[in-house]
């Protein structure tokens, strides 16, 4: 992927979150559904709510996309997402390639269980200036429950920590690289494959 594409979703992403709050709303996700822009759902009273404001969006198959949720401000926003939607799709496809290969399974296999267009979803995250840090966290602790998750950092800030031992590590921002974390869903098919 190109830097200047990676660029031009930054852009865009950023132009989003800048935009009046009445133009996010148009976009506001509904009751119980996690796409569309707004925050965490609350489930109950004792939940740990995240500080941030995010736009999630189903982004393949194409047939699954509710564009309703799509802004349209900025103009460029839906052509840039969809180009990025493809130039990460064939990304992860040499990634799960790779791993399989790697692992002694058929490259295909991690493939052919996702069928022949696998579900992705873009998750966009905004983390407004908060007035006590130190009683909020941006996005809580958490596993990634997809297969893959490829992960457009912005260039300016660091935040993401990942953690490993009981020990949690600062990842560097790479300005023209994505990171990508393998999920959970990958962890139970290498088991389940490797017995």
């Amino acid at each position: 992927m190109s830097g200047s594409l990676m660029e031009e979703m930054r852009e865009a992403t950023k132009s989003f979150f800048a935009t009046p709050k009445e133009e996010k709303h148009k976009y506001a996700r509904q009751e119980k559904m996690f796409e569309g822009y707004g925050n965490d759902m609350v489930l109950s009273q004792e939940q740990v709510l995240d500080w941030t404001d995010r736009l999630y969006l189903t982004v393949t198959p194409a047939s699954h996309r509710k564009l309703k949720f799509w802004p349209r401000n900025p103009p460029s926003f839906r052509g840039v997402l969809n180009e990025y939607a493809e130039a990460t799709e064939q990304i992860g496809e040499v990634i799960l390639k790779s791993m399989a290969a790697s692992l002694g399974l058929d490259e295909n296999c991690f493939l052919e269980m996702y069928g022949q267009v696998p579900k992705m979803y873009a998750r966009f995250n905004y983390y407004p200036p908060c007035p006590r840090p130190d009683l909020a966290l941006g996005v809580k602790p958490h596993a990634d429950r997809s297969a893959l998750t490829i992960l457009l950092q912005d260039k300016d800030v660091e935040g993401l920590q990942v953690e490993k031992d009981r020990q949690w590590f600062r990842v560097p921002t790479i300005p023209d690289a994505l990171l990508v974390n393998v999920g959970d869903q990958i962890e139970v098919i290498k088991t389940e494959k490797q017995n």
